[in-house]
């Protein structure tokens, strides 16, 4: 469920949230499954206490400098300086298929609407007949497209958004019109679909607000809350005589259903295999049928009605991509090569014939035949069966045209060149600024989002992914060899309850991560990998309890970590203060811990002399080392952090090799500091920034721009010393 992320965006985002109809992507790795991503683990035990240090080294880490400075409690702001040098666009790029829309109209005519996961060319509409490629529906503001809706009466196609808008496109004016959010709180927008009387329903993250949206009078209509914890409506369904069915997530995730005509009739499902926490990801209805899918649920759920009887099948949702919503005749599906029919009233499945097509995006019916959308690469493909030859033949195919994604990871590496992970995108890209050259891993062959990375030497990259906190060495040196250039080395998901990997640190012989949990949970997990067999040593699961590690920096005593009071999407946070630690490597425990007062979440420390720099979305705190104290909180941005909820990806900080020099990113500002002269200035013309930020061997800094690019900026000129 990659795509829930795109909620994190605007609260990712981001956010996301993100997250896909491919309902197992999160559990997914090289886009295969997880029974076979599992061959790809070897050699790591979780159970195993760290070695002693051992004689196996990484190249130099820097060296401190070796003559301390007295830090300066304040810092003179001066005037903001131009550094902008060059911007690079579109470094991350994705074809990848978020949801499909058939746009059927009066005169029989139909279109698919084509939702692509990125911030540009967010919506393509093609005829899937002559596959000819007719409109591009671009968002505003690089906003991703969450959902759809068609409305056939008015001919206009409604578009959740990102930022919590609904947005109308008119087909015929092919004008776009931001109507605006359906409740204050909405971050996004999930299970756009029309009821008979031509209203829009939907639901919302955060709050979990069930909402309705009438086109005639312009007017929305807020449900009170089904829960006063439950964050997530996530999926909807209307059937043909207006009931609507809600799933929630993510604690107690849960289906109610009420009368689309009185809403406060509401009842909840009796539904024993949904799990404690997670998401009643997909609700399709088919005639008599509604079809339930929830994560980590093997099976999916069949509830007549009309009976009001449960049943179950023993394929996945993902694998039983549905002609749905349909109110009379079978619904057809696919499942290994093979095309199927679910009758819908009794539900009884029945093999059609063969129909053998990968990653099946959409399946309608029209004219007695079945048509399948899929993608392979960057080229969409409309297949026909016709239902009485049984025999199928590809109608037509379309080239898609490449979303921007946002940047959302950064690592400048020893060979000169950034390597790049883009939000809700898979694989790994790279970028030499030198020369502009670009490379990008093919999108079926690598991990999902990356949320952290670091560089062991000169061939060797540990990756940490959002979706199970898988935990991947990349080998660079064979980049070329696809799925051969990774190894998958745990998947924090299954056993540690971890969904991404944020912060990374390293010292001459070990690489150290700190993770964020999974949705719904508390408490992430500090591990230690050896880089030299490519193992995990150990995990320290709940390691600062209630706190997500979202920071880490070590020497060769200790692993120094910063947190965040944000737990895992779809809860409320920790109540109090972030915390700064230090890990006892000797001794195999938290040495101490101390909160960092007035701050929420304490980002990318560095360790400088006998002291700890880390970022907050005001500035840079500087705390001692030996026992966490804070020294000194410099406050430069202009942003509050009684403003604003605790993230794990909202600031960032970078220092310029050995020196007392730094840059910091947060709230779209770059600021510049120089501890040693007790002066720092902003970028004045850094334009729209993220907080991916990196910092080459030779002191060139590059930051996520533009959403969907990276730039160079200069932090001015070196301290006179």
């Amino acid at each position: 469920m990659r795509d829930l992320e795109v909620s994190e965006h605007f609260s990712r985002a981001a956010l996301a949230t993100a997250f896909s109809q491919k309902l197992t992507s999160r559990r997914r790795f090289f886009g295969i499954g997880l029974s076979t991503a599992a061959v790809l683990v070897a050699g790591c035990s979780n159970n195993t206490q760290p070695d002693n240090v051992s004689a196996r080294t990484s190249p130099p880490v820097q060296a401190q400098p070796t003559k301390a400075i007295s830090w300066p409690k304040t810092i003179k702001d001066l005037k903001a300086k131009p550094g902008l040098i060059k911007k690079f666009n579109d470094v991350f790029t994705m074809t990848s298929i978020s949801r499909v829309s058939l746009l059927e109209g009066k005169d029989g005519s139909r279109r698919l609407a084509i939702c692509m996961y990125g911030n540009s060319h967010q919506i393509q509409l093609i005829d899937p007949m002559s596959g000819s490629s007719e409109k591009v529906i671009t968002l505003p503001h690089h906003l991703i497209a969450r959902g759809m809706a068609w409305d056939s009466i008015g001919r206009t196609l409604y578009i959740g958004a990102t930022n919590g808008h609904i947005f109308a496109y008119d087909y015929d004016s092919e004008k776009i019109v931001d109507i605006g959010p359906p409740t204050p709180s909405a971050g996004s927008l999930y299970g756009l679909t029309f009821d008979s009387t031509g209203r829009l329903w939907g639901g919302s993250y955060p709050r979990g607000i069930i909402w309705n949206y009438t086109p005639k009078t312009k007017k929305f209509v807020r449900l009170p809350r089904i829960d006063a914890d439950m964050e997530y409506v996530y999926s909807l369904a209307i059937t043909a005589d207006d009931r609507v069915y809600a799933g929630t997530g993510t604690n107690s995730p849960k289906v109610v259903c009420f009368p689309a005509a009185s809403p406060n009739k509401r009842t909840v499902l009796n539904l024993p295999d949904l799990p404690k926490t997670g998401f009643v990801s997909q609700i399709t209805v088919s005639g008599d049928l509604v079809l339930i899918h929830a994560t980590s649920v093997k099976t999916h759920l069949i509830w007549n009605h009309k009976t009001k009887k449960l049943t179950t099948a023993a394929l996945p949702m993902d694998e039983r991509i549905s002609s749905g919503p349909r109110q009379t005749g079978p619904n057809f599906w696919l499942n290994q090569g093979s095309l199927y029919s679910t009758d819908s009233t009794t539900g009884k499945d029945t093999k059609v014939g063969p129909l053998n097509v990968d990653s099946p995006e959409q399946i309608w019916v029209a004219d007695g035949n079945v048509f399948v959308l899929s993608r392979t690469g960057a080229a969409a493909t409309t297949h026909r069966f016709d239902l009485e030859t049984k025999t199928s033949t590809v109608q037509s195919t379309t080239q898609l045209s490449p979303a921007g994604v946002e940047v959302r990871s950064l690592l400048a590496h020893s060979n000169g060149k950034i390597y790049i992970g883009g939000f809700l995108g898979q694989g790994i890209a790279t970028l030499d600024p030198a020369t502009n050259k670009r490379w990008q891993s093919p999108d079926n062959v690598a991990p999902n989002q990356i949320s952290g990375m670091i560089q062991w030497d000169e061939g060797k990259i540990f990756i940490g992914s959002y979706g199970s906190a898988d935990i991947i060495r990349f080998d660079t040196s064979r980049a070329v060899d696809g799925p051969n250039a990774f190894k998958l080395m745990e998947r924090l998901g299954d056993k540690y309850d971890q969904s991404r990997a944020i912060g990374w640190a390293k010292n001459e012989n070990r690489v150290f991560f700190g993770t964020v949990p999974d949705y719904g949970l508390t408490g992430g997990a500090m591990g230690i990998i050896d880089p030299v067999t490519d193992t995990i040593e150990h995990v320290y699961n709940k390691l600062i309890p209630g706190h997500s590690i979202v920071g880490l920096a070590a020497n060769a005593e200790f692993v120094y970590g910063t947190t965040s009071t944000r737990n895992g999407m779809g809860i409320p946070n920790t109540d109090g203060d972030a915390k700064v630690f230090a890990f006892d490597l000797a001794k195999k425990k938290v040495a101490w811990s101390r909160k960092i007062p007035g701050h929420g979440a304490a980002m990318s420390p560095q360790l400088v002399d006998d002291k700890i720099l880390a970022a907050t979305i005001e500035g840079i705190v500087v705390l001692r080392a030996s026992d966490g104290v804070l020294i000194h909180d410099h406050a430069f941005t202009g942003a509050s952090t009684a403003d604003k909820r605790p993230g794990w990806l909202d600031a960032n900080l970078k220092r310029f090799g050995d020196s007392y020099r730094f840059m910091h990113c947060a709230e779209g500002i770059v600021y510049a500091v120089d501890f040693l002269n007790g002066t720092g200035h902003r970028i004045s013309d850094a334009g729209q920034t993220g907080t991916a930020m990196a910092v080459t061997d030779d002191g060139r800094v590059f930051i996520s721009h533009d959403v969907d690019g990276i730039a160079e900026i200069s932090p001015g000129p070196r301290s006179k010393s």
